[in-house]
């Protein structure tokens, strides 16, 4: 299959973004947590320190079971699994080298090489910069409050985020396996 990019505009509609942008913000300094980058520490939520009752969990749960529909459609594939899902902050000045999700720089497996799908989706749009670019792909997709993007986690989609210029960016990315001993709970 040719390599693409999967990109669904409105996925989904701008008041659960809002409301995950809202509780993101009135729960960042409870449900935070380092990060084995400095630079993500404390500027994201993950998916397992969200308590089971929120109907924040219940809403993130269903956008990965129907990204994981999405990417076995559009990908041909039969087993797709959410592995890691947070909700993170970009700040002005903030960007992403470009960068492969199950594989390092030389191609060779990185820590994560169980990691076969990976997507964004965009929560909000109210700011400038922080578009999303594929390298090798030719690609550059702009944030639109809703849209999601998914695309392989191998090299060959190698990708990174313009610094964001203006405003603050609001994500939930997602990376996804086709191993069960990974699914994230």
């Amino acid at each position: 299959m040719a390599l693409r990019v999967v990109e669904v505009p409105g996925f989904l509609p701008p008041a659960p973004c809002a409301a995950l942008v809202d509780f993101f913000r009135k729960n960042i300094s409870a449900l935070a947590a380092e990060n084995a980058s400095p630079a993500f520490s404390n500027r994201q939520i993950n998916y397992g320190r969200i308590p089971n009752e929120l109907p924040e969990k219940n809403l993130i749960n269903q956008c990965r079971w129907r990204i994981a529909d999405v990417i076995r459609e559009a990908y041909g594939v039969k087993h797709v699994y959410p592995d890691y899902t947070d909700i993170v902050y970009w700040p002005p000045g903030d960007g992403m080298v470009a960068h492969a999700d199950n594989a390092n720089d030389d191609g060779s497996p990185n820590l994560f090489a169980w990691r076969t799908y990976s997507s964004v989706l965009y929560l909000n749009d109210d700011y400038e910069g922080g578009n999303t670019y594929f390298t090798h792909l030719g690609v550059e997709v702009r944030p639109e409050t809703g849209k999601l993007l998914a695309f392989g986690a191998g090299s060959e989609y190698q990708h990174g985020v313009r610094p964001i210029t203006s405003g603050n960016r609001f994500t939930m990315p997602m990376w996804f396996t086709d191993q069960l001993n990974y699914v994230e709970l």
